[in-house]
This record gives structure tokens, sequence and C-alpha cells, in this order.
């Protein structure tokens, strides 16, 4: 089994996907590549199954199956497009990411913006500690770069959420080492 596919970059199925942050692949796709990821060597393990993490263009991205998509094709929502500088149908190669301890995200900072600013003069009041909070459980899973663009769906409001830079726990490390 390859841990990588060559797909074509394909719109979304369904918009309300878009807020996930995940890639969508056919089924038999996603999994052909979830074989391939190593399994837990603790049988005991309560983390359950591994998820899939591929790696496309400059960032990787949660993947799910979903019966809508076509085979060898990656659904990706308009931000993620653009974030990683792909074109729809364009051919690109979907390599499984196995992440380490390292790689895990230590901090972060963001910035916030409306994805839709339709309305001028109507501020948008965000709870700033309820926005921390689900950006923690909706992108648990995620693996998540400096730059990258993330579309969030947060108490109905349409956020166009920036990550200005992520600090992985590598990176403190390494810092450590040198100071």
């Amino acid at each position: 089994m390859s841990s990588s596919l060559s797909v074509k970059v394909d719109n979304l199925p369904k918009n309300s996907l878009a807020y996930t942050n995940a890639v969508y692949l056919n089924p038999n796709d996603h999994s052909s590549l979830s074989s391939t990821i190593a399994k837990s060597a603790d049988p005991e393990s309560s983390n359950g199954p591994q998820p899939l993490l591929l790696n496309i263009g400059y960032f990787v991205f949660l993947a799910l199956p979903h019966a809508s998509v076509e085979p060898e094709r990656a659904a990706m929502n308009g931000l993620q497009r653009q974030c990683a500088s792909l074109t729809l149908n364009q051919v690109v190669t979907a390599s499984v990411f196995t992440p380490t301890a390292s790689s895990a995200a230590s901090s972060m900072t963001l910035s916030v913006d409306l994805l839709s600013k339709s309305k001028p003069g109507s501020p948008v009041k965000v709870d700033t500690d309820q926005l921390a909070e689900m950006f923690k459980a909706t992108y648990a899973q995620h693996v998540l770069a400096s730059n990258q663009v993330i579309a969030m769906d947060f108490e109905g409001s349409k956020l166009r959420l920036t990550l200005t830079s992520v600090e992985n726990l590598g990176s403190l490390d390494s810092a450590s080492a040198e100071g």
C-alpha cells in the first residue's frame, strides 16, 4: 500500500463542510490511505483510531471520507485552496503525514475577521474565551501552521481565522537546547 495518492483538487460536496477545515476523500481512497497509518503499539490505547492527516501543498489537513467525492479527488474549501495556492482540477500528491509528539502545538496566535462583511456598521461581539475553547475542541486533531487560514462557524458568525504564529513542542525543545 502506498502512503500517498495523486488526486485532483475539487470543490466540497456540501458548503456546510467548509467549516470543518477537513479535506474530503472518496471512502475507498480514505480507507486505502488510512491502512498505511502505523497502528498504536498499545492495544489498550483509549485514543481510538489515528486520524488520517494528509500533506497537500504547503499544509497538513485532516482527511475525512465522504460518499459524494469521486475517486482520486480531494475536496477542499476555497480558503484551503487559496491558502495552499491550489486551483480546481490541479493534480497534487496527498501524502500521509504522521505527527510526532514534538509536532504538537504548544501555543498559537490567531487573527479573527468576518468571512462576509455584508452588514457595514454592525460590529460582532466575540467572547474570546469561548472562541478559544471551541477552537481547541474543533481542531484538536488538526495539524496547523503559521499563515494557514481557516473558516469557522462560531455561534452563527462565519469567521475567517488566520494563524499568525504557531509554536510547537519541537521548536520549544530546540530553543531550550540552544539557550
